[in-house]
């Protein structure tokens, strides 16, 4: 099922953070708040694929620090549509 839902907050914690250099975080960043430092129960992994790797966060005992934000009026289903297209996520197949 896919639901056609924009997000009011969003919990980064890997190439999305604010400061790294790729354009869809700085799209993305103009439209957010930064709320401030937060944790995220789980593991972080470094995940390797041909292009170098990415960093995974996967349940289990453990706390990943990231960053909260709050996503504005700007932030709308195009943005998330490019973030979800960076992240190589499908919500039509959340596995």
């Amino acid at each position: 099922m896919c639901v056609d839902v924009v997000p009011h907050h969003l919990f980064f914690y890997g190439t999305l953070v604010a400061g790294n250099p790729n354009p869809v975080a700085a799209a993305i960043h103009a439209a957010l708040e930064l709320l401030g430092t937060a944790q995220a129960g789980g593991v972080l992994y470094a995940i390797h694929d041909p292009a170098g790797w990415f960093p995974a966060l996967v349940a289990g005992e453990g706390e990943v620090t990231g960053a909260l934000y709050w996503a504005g009026p700007g932030f709308d289903a195009d943005l998330l549509a490019r973030m979800d297209a960076y992240e190589d996520f499908n919500p039509a197949d959340p596995a």
